[in-house]
């Protein structure tokens, strides 16, 4: 087992194309740890890195508290695996699965007593005497981790290994890599362009954009206290909402943004300390816009605006159990989570009310979140 550690680490490809800009990350032994971001965001750069795929421009890697610049792939004690799986057409799945052990001459029984591990595990055992050409995408990806696995190396990467993989399979293949985890307890490094992914599988998570961190947290930390609007919007589904508006504090404090006027809670006063008469963007989950007919219970409830926003709705997504809607007040777009059973015709308007102990806040200049004082 092994913890790797990038130390200010940076890639420029051609002299002028800055992939990955002085990246710092702390990966501990056992965890299985997510890099996502938006496409060209430098996440399959930095696992490549890892890999000694690429060579860094500058900074340090170290697995296990060894400096391995140098060392070639083959000696980093890593395995990856692919979005494309990479398997030798021409050989069985159990020829596929063994060959890195041939290569590095191990005994018949040794590699028989790995290979049927591996597909023990992985519950691949009758596809052993098949060809590639003869496995469906999820079994070609079981054997694509198999391979990696009878290496029994200290870190396995994948670099967007579900990709290619319908929905139904993605989710059972995520429940498939996350128990795999448990079972050998190794240090993961997984790389995904799918926030749910990332939320649904790793311990920790680093958000990346244009080649630089933007937050490294759980899961829960991610979505609760974002630590900006980049990440904010990234991390959700469907993403925040954000209005942009101004704080006063003449008759209490209050967010005005056009015809839009809140009433803050008493925590969002004490956030908001020192952005008197000033702009600021108010970031809202979907999930905490509540529709007054279906929730008069809660707005009851003294974290819940008073005033009464119409939302006029532009269409309504069914999804089965709820609803989501999407809807402006004046020329700001909003989305909001609603019951499955909620009705409303395009052109008409819904009220709605807030939880405003829910509400995000961003600074204007810097689009960092505001902390409490």
């Amino acid at each position: 087992m092994a913890k790797v550690f990038l130390n200010n680490i940076s890639k420029v490809f051609d002299n002028k194309v800055v992939a990955v800009n002085h990246i710092n990350l702390d990966i501990k032994d056992r965890e299985f740890f997510v890099l996502v971001g938006p496409s060209g965001c430098g996440k399959s750069t930095i696992l490549r890195l890892i890999a000694g795929l690429d060579e860094p421009t500058e900074g340090d890697i170290y697995i296990d508290n060894n400096l391995v610049n140098d060392l070639s792939p083959k000696d980093r004690d890593v395995a990856m695996v692919f979005q494309n799986y990479a398997l030798y057409p021409h050989m069985k799945v159990y020829d596929n699965l063994s060959f890195a052990l041939r290569l590095r001459k191990y005994s018949k029984s040794v590699i028989e007593g790995k290979v049927k591990d591996a597909a023990g595990i992985l519950g691949i055992d009758s596809l052993l005497p098949r060809k590639p050409s003869e496995l469906s995408g999820g079994e070609s990806q079981r054997v694509a981790v198999g391979r990696a696995i009878v290496r029994a190396p200290k870190v396995f990467l994948f670099d967007e290994p579900l990709s290619n993989l319908d929905a139904k399979l993605r989710v059972q293949m995520r429940a498939e890599i996350k128990k795999l985890h448990r079972e050998l307890g190794t240090t993961m490094i997984y790389v995904t362009h799918d926030q749910i992914e990332a939320m649904t599988m790793g311990q920790r998570i680093v958000i990346l954009n244009k080649g630089e961190v933007q937050q490294i947290d759980t899961p829960l930390n991610l979505y609760n206290k974002p630590a900006n609007v980049f990440v904010a919007g990234f991390i959700g589904n469907p993403p925040m909402n954000f209005i942009r508006g101004t704080i006063t504090s003449s008759n209490g404090y209050i967010f005005i943004s056009g015809n839009i006027r809140i009433s803050l809670y008493s925590d969002s006063k004490k956030q908001l300390t020192g952005y008197e008469e000033k702009e600021v963007i108010l970031g809202l989950r979907p999930d905490d816009i509540y529709e007054e007919t279906t929730s008069k219970g809660l707005l009851k409830t003294q974290t819940f605006s008073k005033e009464t926003l119409k939302l006029v709705v532009e269409f309504i997504e069914l999804m089965g159990n709820e609803s989501l809607v999407y809807g402006k007040i004046d020329d700001i777009s909003l989305v909001m989570r609603a019951p499955a059973d909620l009705r409303c015709n395009r052109g008409k308007s819904i009220n709605a009310h807030l939880d405003l102990a829910k509400l995000h806040w961003f600074d204007c200049i810097t689009e960092k979140r505001i902390e409490k004082q």
